[in-house]
């Protein structure tokens, strides 16, 4: 994340956090974000994609006092690629202190599905 200070005003103009092919741009300074989307279009060709509503697994809702960012649709799209988006809400067994190992339990038949949800909650 790279973060654009005016030390004439000393705000904060431009926030950029790039991930592999993916730019967010945002501030408060709107002449400074369209300069620098005119310099990065320049130097690699990008596009604005408008308003943001989803990046990297938060979707992100616009209000009047500013931003809410949640994970609603990454945990829903989750449920229901897992189809546990109908199972009944309960509460852990587990004891709270309660330290799983190794050796504990028997082991998964084919760990394929845990390992792949695993994988996804580490993105």
């Amino acid at each position: 994340m790279i973060i654009l200070y005016s030390s004439n005003t000393g705000t904060v103009i431009a926030i950029v956090a790039v991930y592999i092919a993916d730019i967010l741009i945002t501030g408060n300074d709107q002449s400074s974000i369209d300069d620098l989307k005119v310099f990065l279009h320049l130097e690699f060709k990008i596009k604005d994609l408008s308003p943001i509503h989803y990046f990297l697994g938060m979707e992100i809702i616009r209000e009047q006092e500013g931003y809410i960012i949640t994970q609603r649709k990454f945990t829903m799209d989750l449920l229901n690629e897992f189809d546990c988006s109908n199972l009944l809400v309960i509460s852990s067994l587990l004891e709270p202190h309660m330290r799983l190992t190794a050796d504990s339990g028997l082991p998964l038949k084919d760990p394929t599905i845990y390992r792949k949800l695993v994988g996804k909650l580490t993105i």
